[in-house]
């Protein structure tokens, strides 16, 4: 393999396609002698167009799921992130529910911590879970795992998973 003007031709590869050759086109002669042995070419499919977010067609309000975007957030940057995620939904013709987790620290310790004060969306109760379709969780990591806040409630979950 060479960085010059050599003459051999590398095929680039393109899934579910023919080899593609990368170096410049035959020379007339020797083409169109490989034109007359060569199979048809099949035609070539033009990628769809992109469709705009705006122009995406909405499904009705009523027929989309209803998701609960449960979070828990220190700092607010995680209720932000979940935020997104709501408008996502809504945008997607679901509806959905910001719910945050349970603070267990007190708030002196939030206090010495610099956390600001916590959003107004509800606090999650476990029995209100079952009138949702789906879930998603903003959570944080924390040394590689999650918030103590995050396992105590996933621990309380328990009845609803448990035959």
């Amino acid at each position: 393999m060479g960085c010059g003007g050599s003459k051999e031709v590398t095929p680039a590869v393109v899934p579910d396609t023919k080899p593609v050759a990368t170096a410049a086109p035959a020379p007339a002669a020797a083409q169109a002698a490989s034109e007359q042995k060569a199979a048809p070419a099949a035609p070539v499919k033009e990628a769809p167009p992109a469709v705009k977010a705006e122009e995406a067609p909405k499904p009705s309000s009523t027929s989309g799921p209803k998701i609960a975007i449960i979070y828990y957030s220190t700092y607010g940057h995680v209720r932000t992130m979940a935020g997104a995620m709501k408008k996502g939904i809504e945008a997607g013709g679901g509806t959905a529910t910001l719910l945050q987790i349970p603070e267990t620290l007190s708030a002196e310790v939030l206090g010495k911590m610099g956390a600001p004060p916590k959003s107004d969306d509800p606090v999650v109760e476990v029995t209100a879970l079952e009138g949702y379709d789906g879930f998603m969780f903003g959570v944080s990591g924390r040394f590689g795992s999650f918030p103590a806040q995050f396992k105590q409630f996933w621990d309380s979950t328990g009845g609803l998973w448990q035959g």
